[in-house]
């Protein structure tokens, strides 16, 4: 399913990724919007973006590019995990029913005493829904693929590592820095809706069930009460 994800949008269905940026209430046009969210995504969350519309610049109807950071609410101290994405979405037969489509390419970047890891990958989003000219609801439909981390083990790790073995009998298979394909997958299903209550100022959110399929990562895969979700909401201002 990971694959299938990333293979149409390398072909083409352009453009909000899985929990980037929330929906817009209707097409930018070539306005401009900046904005600022907060919400769980397995862990608190604040969000910063900014996004583009690029109708004239590509010749087509509904299109915009955007890129954001977002920063784990308990990490922001020490700056010690940030994510960056950049891509874009485009609004098909909007206003009135119709579809974003939406991919991204990101990046993070965590540290913590396991280590330091750098990881690249991709985002993609289907939304269908209704699309008006001051308010969307939409079904979300999410995919978010790790395509490659890099690691630098701590020495915590690695001293974890010779505790366990003392006569060197497993040094060959212990912590190896380096590239680590494919690591992680996450899928989510959920409603999104945008409301504009005048043309600058814009309000969004997101809600939704979380399914990582990967067994490892409590940091990555967290859950409460058991039951995986996201959600979150966000301002903008649009000129």
């Amino acid at each position: 399913m990971a694959l299938v994800l990333l293979a149409l949008g390398l072909l083409g269905l352009r453009p909000s990724p899985a929990n980037a940026q929330p929906i817009a209430a209707s097409p930018l046009e070539n306005a401009n919007r900046a904005g600022s969210g907060f919400g769980w995504d397995q862990t608190w969350v604040l969000t910063l973006g900014y996004s583009r519309g690029v109708d004239q610049l590509v010749g087509l109807d509904g299109v915009q590019v955007d890129a954001g950071l977002a920063l784990p609410l308990t990490q922001i101290p020490r700056a010690n995990a940030f994510k960056l994405w950049l891509g874009g979405q485009r609004f098909w037969s909007a206003p009135g029913f119709g579809l974003v489509t939406a991919s991204h390419l990101t990046s993070v970047l965590t540290n913590d005493p396991t280590g330091r890891k750098l990881g690249l990958g991709g985002e993609l989003s289907l939304r269908p829904g209704y699309y008006a000219a001051d308010w969307s609801v939409a079904l979300e439909v999410a995919g978010r693929l790790a395509l490659s981390t890099y690691i630098w083990h701590s020495e915590r790790v690695r001293d974890l590592y010779a505790e366990r073995y003392p006569d060197g009998s497993g040094a060959q298979d212990g912590p190896q820095d380096g590239w680590y394909w494919l690591p992680a997958a996450r899928y989510h299903l959920g409603v999104a809706a945008g409301w504009l209550p005048s043309r600058s100022f814009e309000l969004s959110g997101v809600i939704g069930f979380d399914y990582s399929p990967q067994v490892e990562g409590v940091i990555d895969n967290a859950s409460i009460g058991g039951v995986p979700f996201y959600i979150r909401g966000e301002g903008a201002y649009r000129w």
